[in-house]
């Protein structure tokens, strides 16, 4: 509705007003009525959207601060923190000196009210006055008045001499390719982990999977696309790991899995999640990483700007090149195997240090023939050979494959001898640390 605001400016600045507008008057109330209906049919309530998002706009923008409510965002923006809008802000703004000499002009005259008035509206509208508070303001706004800007600025490159418009033009494309890149690379190296990590949770139907906030939305979303409202396999929140139930059987049964990925230290709402303690960090098995999705065409721009940095002289270069770090280096996400142990540990219990007798029913994951002999002979098992069968599960469990293994923990050791015993524990832990299985 605060588009409309603008046809008032027009009105205003005509100075008179015209019978067909009567169109845009009908057509607005016909939208109207056509929203009420729709609420009423949906909710018994006409006025439902507007109650809720006026409840929504006191506890985000006016209670809260959750978001931007000064009056100079959209100027940074536009020409300060110009990599959204590159040069688009600065010759737009040429152009608007150029086009108030000549507003006498009707289209003219209409992109620029168009323009400016949706900028004045979306920078000064009032939603509060005690505390005085402005319209909510974020970067992804700046589509609502790109076009009237761009509009702006091409009118005044066309009027400019050959040489002057394709320099000009030239810097706008160059930089809008470079700046677009870089905003791709930004979203991409925080989210190029989630796919892979959503893939894997589909993959391992038998035991849930646990992730960080990023790869539960892609799970999510992956879900969706495929036209499944079945959520039952998507990834879930750290926090939900202490309900796992870890019922009963072998200590070391494979009951869940964690995807750990460092990429979301590049995402501000990363802070919002707590992250996972020391004490379950530790009892978690390494089961490999995962093999990162693509990165779209901005990887190569990025590479071309990168290699450019470099041939600056040697401090110049250091400095840009951490700059564009961030955008560049990018690490794998990790996923660990939670056991039944460690579940309890999650939940804050107390698990045996021996592990219970052998689950005669062979429910639950268990570790692979091939882990048990590499951690019984101490040698540190081939990753590339494994890494297949780490992350797809396998056609069948042997339950005598981990035998050996929990025979050699439960070997009686004189009582006097208990530091040995641990020592022992942990060498086989770590044998079978440095590799993985999957449910």
């Amino acid at each position: 509705m605060l588009y409309g605001i603008v046809f008032i400016f027009l009105a205003v600045t005509n100075r008179r007003l015209r019978w067909n507008w009567i169109w845009f008057v009908f057509g607005g109330s016909l939208l109207v009525i056509a929203q009420l209906v729709l609420f009423e049919i949906a909710y018994h309530d006409p006025f439902y959207f507007f109650k809720v998002n006026y409840q929504f706009i006191i506890d985000a923008h006016i209670s809260g601060n959750h978001s931007d409510t000064s009056l100079f965002r959209y100027f940074f923006l536009l020409f300060i923190y110009i990599y959204h809008t590159g040069l688009l802000g600065w010759l737009a703004l040429v152009a608007c000196v150029f086009a108030f000499r000549q507003r006498e002009q009707p289209g003219l005259r209409f992109v620029l009210i168009w323009c400016l008035g949706l900028i004045f509206i979306f920078t000064a509208f009032p939603i509060s006055f005690s505390p005085l508070k402005f319209i909510a303001k974020q970067s992804n706004y700046l589509d609502i008045f790109a076009l009237p800007l761009a509009l702006l600025t091409g009118w005044f490159l066309a009027r400019q001499q050959r040489g002057i418009a394709l320099l000009l033009g030239a810097a706008m494309v160059l930089s809008g390719v470079m700046l677009a890149a870089l905003e791709q690379q930004v979203v991409r190296v925080v989210t190029v982990n989630g796919r892979a990590a959503a893939e894997f949770a589909e993959a391992h139907p038998g035991a849930p999977v646990f992730g960080p906030l990023t790869a539960q939305r892609q799970s999510m979303l992956e879900r969706l696309l495929r036209g499944s409202l079945d959520s039952s396999r998507d990834i879930r929140p750290w926090a939900d790991l202490s309900g796992v139930h870890p019922g009963e059987g072998s200590a070391g049964d494979v009951v869940a899995y964690l995807v750990d990925d460092p990429q979301m230290r590049l995402w501000p709402d990363a802070t919002k999640e707590a992250p996972l303690s020391e004490t379950l960090r530790r009892c978690l098995v390494p089961s490999g990483p995962l093999e990162p999705d693509d990165l779209g065409l901005g990887r190569p721009v990025v590479a071309a700007l990168r290699d450019v940095l470099s041939v600056l002289p040697a401090h110049y270069a250091a400095a840009t090149l951490r700059a564009t770090d961030s955008v560049w280096q990018v690490s794998p996400a990790q996923v660990y195997m939670v056991t039944r142990e460690c579940a309890r540990e999650a939940q804050g219990k107390s698990a045996s240090r021996s592990p219970p007798p052998a689950n005669p029913t062979g429910q639950g994951a268990r570790y692979p023939e091939s882990l048990a002999k590499s951690a019984l002979r101490n040698e540190r098992p081939d990753l590339a050979a494994l890494r297949s069968e780490a992350l797809s599960p396998p056609a069948s469990h042997d339950p005598a494959a981990i035998e050996p293994l929990r025979e050699r923990i439960a070997a009686p050791y004189p009582p006097d001898d208990e530091h040995h015993i641990c020592e022992e524990k942990s060498s086989v832990v770590k044998g079978a640390s440095s590799i993985g299985s999957s449910d």
